[in-house]
């Protein structure tokens, strides 16, 4: 629902509208992450910051498109923070053991058998 036009855009309204697009995006992930974005900006912020602002300057106003960025990038941030707590120590052995855990390259060429040293 919108608010009302002295409501200002606050980080708490930013994060607000970014808990809201990741709620969409998570109850519908067959549509575009930037329309849950665009969806959640119009429903938390006045219409003065988005429709009113767009009419006004003939398009996307600046003031509009400023606030899919910061929504979008915290909505994004808290995906990526939300994914990385799955992390456990058996993943985290992996990504530490990546490079010992690949079979050694292929070396092209002929077997030589290896000579022992006499002593």
């Amino acid at each position: 629902m919108p608010h009302e036009y002295d409501d200002p855009i606050t980080p708490e309204a930013i994060a607000a509208a970014a808990r809201r697009a990741e709620g969409l995006a998570r109850a519908k992930p067959e549509i575009p992450f930037e329309r849950h974005v665009s969806v959640a900006v119009h429903e938390t912020f006045c219409g003065c910051a988005t429709s009113i602002e767009d009419e006004i300057e003939g398009g996307m106003s600046g003031l509009h498109a400023e606030l899919l960025r910061a929504v979008g990038e915290h909505a994004s941030g808290m995906a990526r923070a939300e994914r990385s707590e799955d992390w456990d120590e058996v993943d985290e052995a992996s990504a530490q053991s990546f490079p010992a855990s690949d079979p050694p390259a292929w070396v092209g060429g002929r077997a030589r058998a290896i000579e022992q040293e006499n002593d």
